[in-house]
């Protein structure tokens, strides 16, 4: 759902024909940011234990702010550059082109360690 918004944001502020649509586009990265930080802390709790706990929210923070400074960054270097919006659009598909692949790869992982357990714990009852 995150990726929805995400994409929507995006496209709006692409075709914004005046400063107002580009407000609006703003408000859509409400939405998508209001969904991914519960789901970070949520992750993160699930999968670090004890008082790494607190290095873990503190990698989630660092990453996105990174991330986010260098993008910005990037961004206007693109810009800058010969490419333009036509350049940065074609890397931000490629952006979400990517994620699916790895969200994909991800969820057959997931299933094939499942699997594997599963398998594990049946032998282990014999």
């Amino acid at each position: 759902m995150v990726g929805v918004f995400l994409v929507l944001k995006t496209l709006v502020t692409l075709l914004a024909p005046n400063v107002g649509w580009i407000y609006v586009a703003q408000c859509l990265q409400f939405f998508a940011f209001a969904m991914f930080v519960p789901a970070s802390v949520y992750y993160v709790n699930q999968v670090i234990q004890g008082a790494n706990k607190v290095q873990g929210q503190t990698g989630i923070a660092l990453g996105t702010g990174m991330s986010g400074m260098i993008g910005s960054f990037l961004g206007g270097f693109m810009l800058g550059s010969s490419g333009g919006v036509g350049f940065m659009l074609t890397v931000r598909l490629g952006g979400f082109a990517d994620r699916a692949g790895i969200g994909a790869h991800a969820h057959r992982a997931a299933q094939n360690d499942a699997g594997l357990e599963e398998h594990i714990d049946t032998d282990s009852r014999e």
